[in-house]
């Protein structure tokens, strides 16, 4: 089962989201870590590409599997994948997920948004490069798991 996180973000709250101060343990954003979200809702996807970028981070917002894939092709640096589970035109999340990674060959980190509580979402296979985060979303919380995304792996004994 992927691990899981409650988090709470509104995008049709009138008032932006708040920039929360990293945590020391964590790397701070700094514009060299790309994010490529990709969402839907245009107000939710416009609210977050503001926040992620006032947080530091370069993102590439878009609407959907197929503007992804066309961007990854020019994009071989994406550090981490944000993208709703329910996307327009019968696509989902872990078909923006597998396809990238496929296309970029490697195993890019990954957050899956969504509000779907069917067990086929919660039993997900398990994916060490792979959270998935409940709506509401906590804007605070979102980007302290993308930079916790950011810290090195130990190497393997």
């Amino acid at each position: 089962m992927i691990p899981e996180a409650r988090f709470v973000f509104d995008a049709n709250s009138p008032h932006p989201p708040q920039s929360h101060p990293p945590s020391t343990s964590l790397p701070a954003a700094d514009g060299k870590h790309h994010v490529m979200l990709v969402e839907d809702d245009p107000g939710v996807r416009n609210a977050t590409r503001i926040f992620l970028t006032a947080e530091g981070f370069r993102v590439t917002a878009l609407a959907s599997l197929d503007e992804a894939t066309a961007a990854a092709r020019g994009a071989a640096d994406i550090d981490v994948i944000v993208t709703d589970y329910h996307l327009g035109n019968s696509s989902t999340g872990t078909e923006v997920i597998a396809a990238l990674r496929t296309l970029l060959h490697r195993d890019v980190k990954a957050v899956l948004v969504t509000g779907d509580t069917a067990a086929a979402i919660r039993d997900l296979h398990t994916d060490a490069n792979l959270r998935m985060v409940r709506k509401p979303v906590n804007a605070g919380e979102l980007a302290g798991l993308l930079r916790h995304f950011l810290v090195p792996s130990p190497p393997a004994p």
